[in-house]
């Protein structure tokens, strides 16, 4: 996050296993409106395939309970609690989610 500082960054938390993470990465990531809208974040992706202790560390400093889990932080690194988004989005779903932010 300190590397991004001045720059909206938006973290993925997904898992090798999570059905739902599959289908956002088909469905929803892949679609073009979606990708031209994410241009305007730093994309970062959190793998917790491993449910190890640092998959845990890290789900826990953010109750994360599981993928998939969207999280948007501001400009200065700042969570955007009410951004968070649990669960899978439509593409339609997933852009007015980010024209909300």
């Amino acid at each position: 996050m300190a590397e991004n500082k001045g720059k909206k960054v938006m973290v993925d938390f997904y898992a090798d296993w999570c059905s739902a993470c599959k289908e956002l990465e088909e469905k929803t990531f892949s679609n073009e409106a979606v990708k031209s809208a994410m241009d305007n974040y730093v994309l970062v992706q959190v793998d917790l395939t491993a449910n190890d202790e640092a998959a845990r560390a890290i789900s826990s400093k953010y109750s994360i309970f599981g993928p998939p889990a969207i999280l948007f932080f501001d400009e200065n690194g700042e969570r955007i609690k009410s951004a968070d988004i649990i669960g899978f989005k439509t593409s339609d779903e997933f852009l007015k989610h980010l024209g909300a932010i």
